[in-house]
């Protein structure tokens, strides 16, 4: 919990327990005078006990809150009940995740991977419903695995399909080099970076087409840290915000996922989230910004602007995965 935010709410509690003796006291005894002083202080001494209570029972309960998750037991059950039914052999499974929809109906959903023997079948639940579709391995451009166990599958029908897998195995890289569709991370690098002649890394929202963007956006409430990552201290497409195409996040995490380290996460944790939400306080974009301007990377000036107000005129910035 944050510091200041804890006396803060300290000073709430004992003043609510104040008002709440004062009012009791005036309810219950009016102005009688036989015991006036005694009375009183009876009151404000329980007062003064609830809001204490109140606090540390408070505290409790926020120490014991168990951090949030995308983990989905009941979809990975309907997922798996999907998969016995298909009752098609797979030479090799994942488990991952996969950002769907638009949005109200946004959602991380649970998601398998089955690289079946012609074609790789993917099924994820979203809302509780189960959806799936074919990928021709004929069709497949290209497929990627990071380091950070992101999988990037290019088909000519659907595009760039992203999957951050839960726990990769070497067997995945091995299938997909059999299959002749594994991209070497630099060489996906440089293809990017070609890209980069005609396609430019950071766009401005009104450019957006779709929804396969990593969004820099604008803090512009003043709540404490936890409260601004799991409150709703933001939105969706913001109009000031600029824009990283799903395309280029290869060539953009390779040259600026270190600044974006560590950051403020909704499950109290430092680590950086792609399919979540990142926040910077004002302190951590300054620092950003100055190893930014010291390195260089490609670009950097379009996002040293951005920043810099995110410094200037609000509380920091959110970086919102995919």
């Amino acid at each position: 919990m944050d510091k200041d935010f804890r006396k803060r709410f300290f000073l709430i509690c004992l003043g609510g327990g104040l008002v709440f003796a004062l009012v009791f006291f005036l309810i219950e005894f009016g102005t009688d005078a036989i015991s006036l002083l005694n009375r009183a202080l009876i009151c404000l001494f329980g007062g003064i006990i609830w809001a204490v209570m109140f606090y540390f029972i408070w505290l409790l309960v926020a120490k014991l809150q168990k951090p949030s998750s995308f983990e989905n037991p009941k979809a990975q059950r309907k997922l798996s009940e999907h998969l016995t039914v298909r009752g098609q052999p797979c030479r090799l499974s994942c488990q991952a995740y996969i950002n769907y929809g638009k949005g109200l109906r946004q959602e991380i959903c649970e998601s398998c991977i089955c690289f079946e023997e012609e074609i790789i079948h993917i099924a994820f639940c979203h809302f509780g419903k189960v959806y799936s579709f074919d990928i021709a391995y004929e069709k497949v451009i290209g497929a990627v695995v990071t380091d950070d166990n992101i999988l990037i599958v290019n088909s000519a029908e659907y595009g760039n399909t992203v999957f951050f897998v839960k726990d990769p195995t070497p067997q995945l890289k091995e299938l997909l080099v059999e299959k002749g569709l594994y991209l070497d991370v630099d060489d996906k690098m440089q293809e990017d970076a070609d890209m980069q002649i005609t396609n430019r890394l950071f766009e401005a929202a009104a450019e957006r087409v779709g929804s396969a963007y990593f969004e820099f956006q604008y803090c512009k409430k003043s709540l404490p840290v936890k409260k601004l990552v799991k409150a709703g201290g933001y939105g969706c497409w913001e109009e000031d915000s600029i824009l990283v195409h799903i395309d280029n996040d290869v060539i953009f995490f390779k040259n600026y996922r270190k600044y974006l380290e560590p950051t403020n996460a909704p499950n109290g944790t430092n680590e950086f989230c792609y399919y979540g939400v990142n926040y910077y306080t004002k302190e951590q974009t300054a620092q950003i910004v100055e190893r930014i301007k010291e390195d260089k990377p490609p670009e950097y000036e379009v996002l040293i602007k951005w920043l810099e107000r995110a410094v200037t005129d609000y509380n920091g910035f959110y970086f919102m995965g995919i």
